[in-house]
């Protein structure tokens, strides 16, 4: 054994123990100072949020109860409860849910058959609705497993003319923090235009030859959005986004409801 003052280890620590001379002490510090061992196969990494699995995701989501101009629901697949923003306008309606990066703190829920706690006070994610229209070609897919952010992109036509800005796009639609977007206009003799959106400035970009889907944001931290004025630029955009395997949403307009209501 080397010599000098024994190393005694904390119980219960799976530390080792690191003696410090004297002359390295300060007045209020301890004697023994621990540092982790740099394999420690029975430490869990902290989880900071629970919901980060939903990240990104693309989810159906059962609209349950109104909560101002959001509404508490469930998502289908797995019972968990989530706010859901512009939720109110579909009560009792199952509608498509991007979930976003946030929480909120929900108190006086009613209960439910699927959640009996939901009138507890809790944390629960934030999503932003999408459609109350789920594609056949993937209602199954959706309904029983959901919509990872890397295979997904968001559609639609934009109802107003010109370039919109990313203020303009949330007047209408919520897909949630863009970053940035892809505008497919109408061009001269029937062609299609690619600019690329964002807060500051519009690029244009040759359409031919390029993946659309490559020019969009990272999709667990932003939503890939596509909008167009056409329903030839529509066409476009679907089969841009088809080509690289992603799965091409539809946006609906919270609009087309809040305007009837």
């Amino acid at each position: 054994m080397a010599n000098g003052p024994p190393l005694i280890p904390t119980p219960g620590s799976p530390s080792r123990v690191v003696y410090v001379p004297r002359y390295f002490r300060q007045a209020d510090s301890p004697v023994l100072h621990h540092t982790p061992n740099p394999v420690q196969e029975d430490v869990k990494p902290k989880v900071y949020n629970p919901n980060d699995y939903l990240r990104g995701r693309l989810e159906a989501v059962k609209i349950i109860h109104p909560r101002g101009n959001s509404a508490y629901g469930e998502i289908v697949r797995e019972g968990k409860g989530v706010i859901v923003k512009y939720g109110h306008l579909f009560v009792d309606e199952t509608v498509l849910v991007r979930m976003d990066l946030f929480d909120q703190r929900v108190k006086g829920i009613k209960k439910t058959a699927r959640d009996p706690q939901a009138s507890l006070n809790k944390l629960v994610p934030i999503g932003n609705f999408i459609s109350d229209e789920i594609s056949a070609d993937y209602r199954e897919r959706i309904m029983e497993e959901g919509v990872s952010p890397s295979k997904l992109a968001f559609y639609a036509i934009f109802p107003e003319d010109g370039t919109p800005t990313l203020f303009q796009v949330n007047r209408y639609f919520e897909p949630g923090s863009m970053g940035s977007y892809v505008f497919l206009r109408a061009g001269e003799e029937g062609s299609i235009d690619l600019t690329l959106v964002d807060k500051d400035r519009q690029t244009p970009i040759d359409l031919d030859g390029t993946s659309i889907i490559d020019l969009l944001p990272l999709p667990w931290k932003f939503s890939r959005v596509v909008l167009t004025d056409t329903v030839e630029g529509e066409k476009v955009a679907l089969e841009k986004i088809a080509e690289t395997s992603t799965i091409p949403i539809r946006m609906k307009s919270f609009r087309h409801r809040k305007l009837k209501t």
